[in-house]
């Protein structure tokens, strides 16, 4: 999250503010000229990357860091090099973490990052959507090794690769996750949506959302209906990136710009005992645990 150029940072906004700082500067410079693969990335360039996104991510684990302490487990959707859930344990979450990434460089990455920490990690290299699929992923031409999307619509180059998906549901039914964060560029209605199969009254997880580009998506109305049952189901939309502030249906139905939003609860309920996980028979070459 925070690494986006389609969420109105444009690339001379981000030169200028650079130039203030000598070390922002090189470093900026330094991505555009390696051109940036995410499938060939190295660990010390992907750091690189995410060092200098580490501000505005700062801002984002300010806001987690209270809802995360009474999570057992955390998802994190898109996870790439890991640097996300890095920064959440970091914070003092020391449950489990499942990390989703289709593409195996960055969680070979990932996993390294994680390597020196004691919790209990589950790494899939699998996107999650709402079934069983191959499809492409687009990646960027800019050495944006944050921004890679499902969403051939808003890809910013032709250049892609074949990834699996799986469909949430399996994992979501399975594990029960307190806390989920989703990162995938436009992708992230086929994520939320199989989670209102789950959420009950005894059953409301929170997600932190990138929410990409607003009402251009081009799966923006189907977002709304999903949006609109969280809403009845009790839910709140909470802008982090102009706020924070409370969103209501007409924020949403209007946006016309990528953010991260907060999507919880209004009332956190005392901590019942969740709906037991239903049994599933989770087959697949593409998860590990550490």
């Amino acid at each position: 999250m925070n690494t986006k150029t389609q969420s109105g940072n444009s690339i001379p906004r981000k030169l200028f503010r650079a130039i203030k700082n000598p070390k922002k500067a090189f470093d900026y410079l330094w991505l555009k000229i390696n051109k940036l693969d995410p499938t060939s990335v190295s660990d010390h360039e992907a750091k690189k990357f995410f060092d200098n996104a580490k501000a505005g991510n700062e801002k984002l684990f300010h806001h987690v860091a209270p809802r995360i302490k009474t999570a057992k487990t955390i998802f994190d959707v898109g996870a790439n090099s890991g640097y996300f859930a890095k920064g959440v344990i970091d914070k003092g979450f020391s449950g489990r973490v499942c990390l989703f990434e289709p593409i195996p460089n960055l969680l070979s990455i990932a996993v390294r990052t994680l390597s020196g920490y004691k919790n209990d990690k589950i790494f899939v290299n699998s996107a999650l959507g709402e079934k069983y699929e191959t499809v492409n992923i687009f990646l960027p031409d800019d050495s944006n090794i944050g921004w890679i999307t499902l969403v051939e619509q808003k890809a910013t180059s032709t250049k892609s690769i074949p990834i699996t998906v799986t469909p949430t549901f399996v994992y979501a039914s399975l594990f029960l996750p307190e806390f989920v964060k989703i990162d995938v560029e436009g992708f992230e209605l086929f994520i939320l949506r199989p989670f209102l199969r789950l959420i009950s009254p005894t059953y409301k997880p929170t997600f932190l959302v990138e929410l990409g580009w607003g009402k251009t998506n081009p799966h923006w109305s189907e977002f709304l209906t999903v949006a609109l049952e969280l809403q009845k189901q009790g839910y709140k939309f909470i802008n982090l990136s102009n706020g924070p502030r409370n969103m209501t249906f007409d924020d949403l139905a209007s946006l016309n710009e990528t953010i991260d939003v907060l999507i919880e609860a209004e009332i956190q309920n005392p901590k019942p005992t969740p709906p037991q996980p239903q049994s599933h028979s989770v087959v697949s070459p593409n998860i590990f645990e550490c």
